[in-house]
């Protein structure tokens, strides 16, 4: 699915209604999260959520595949990406994931609207989000 920064991952815009896609894609649905208040619509077959806010497309986590400037970025190790793209980190955090046994690394790239999981040195999901204006 390729990325386009802000705009949208593969076919699916930000902030356009999940029912523009519903009847197009099989997704598990389960409804909001305590702690974001997104609704998340999940395609087993492609490994990508959709989470969204009042049925608007407010991110969206690929696990599978992630173009951005023809380069598959799921897998790429994140010195890789980090100098590929000559782009640093607005901030970097660790989380414990189920049961696993060591942290992955969350390194937040603002100005591509990025939040990118790293297990190891690997990257392994990025969640892609909306231009956010305060």
């Amino acid at each position: 699915m390729k990325l386009i920064p802000f705009i949208s991952v593969g076919e699916f815009k930000f902030n356009t209604n999940i029912e523009n896609y519903t009847s197009i894609y099989k997704f598990a649905y389960s409804p909001c999260d305590d702690i974001t208040g997104w609704d998340k619509y999940k395609s087993n077959e492609f490994m990508f959520e959709i989470y969204t806010l009042d049925s608007l497309i407010v991110s969206i986590a690929c696990r599978k595949q992630c173009i951005y400037k023809r380069k598959n970025l799921i897998e790429m190790l994140i010195n890789d990406f980090i100098s590929t793209y000559k782009i640093n980190p607005d901030k970097i955090e660790k989380m414990f994931i189920g049961n696993e046994k060591k942290a992955q690394k969350i390194y937040e790239f603002d100005s591509l609207g990025l939040q990118i999981w790293v297990r190891d040195t690997k990257i392994v999901t990025i969640f892609c989000s909306p231009k956010i204006i305060e």
